[in-house]
């Protein structure tokens, strides 16, 4: 299968299926929700967090622990990562990532919110920067990851 974006780390986005069930998909029986993605837009803005161990600005996201559901890890994520706290979130569809070496696939949902106000960031063990962008990174010193710049875009 065709990647529609790889990462400069190897990753691959594989599909994004807006609106689809958040749920196993037929064609990988038994590959489970792992993960939550949202894109929280601010006054038109996405925003970004810096991953300190990845060094790159990425999209608030994370794995889902256990007992916990899909919405709650991306309202957990948002909260963990950049201090920003959304009153609703908006399911918004399923992405499927190949990770390298091995080209494990990882099954996520992407989530969706508008931030009224803009909360102060906290540096964290692994985040350590927020950042607003308008589409294409312009002015921004460190990499931005492609599969977070290409699924705010398809979103």
């Amino acid at each position: 299968m065709d990647s529609i974006v790889t990462a400069r780390t190897g990753d691959e986005l594989l599909l994004f299926l807006p609106n689809a069930e958040p749920a196993p998909l037929a064609q990988y029986p038994g590959l489970p929700l792992m993960f939550s993605c949202i894109i929280a837009r601010h006054k038109g803005g996405v925003l970004y967090v810096f991953n300190t161990w990845r060094k790159e600005w990425e999209l608030p996201s994370g794995m889902i622990e256990t007992g916990e559901s899909h919405y709650d890890a991306a309202r957990r994520e948002l909260e963990e990562e950049s201090g920003q706290v959304a009153s609703s979130l908006t399911y918004t569809g399923l992405c499927l990532l190949r990770i390298p070496p091995k080209g494990l696939l990882e099954l996520g949902t992407i989530y969706t919110c508008e931030l009224e106000e803009l909360q102060p960031f906290k540096v964290n063990e692994e985040t350590s920067g927020m950042l607003l962008l308008w589409g294409a990174p312009q002015n921004v010193n460190e990499h931005v990851n492609e599969i977070g710049l290409k699924l705010a875009e398809l979103v």
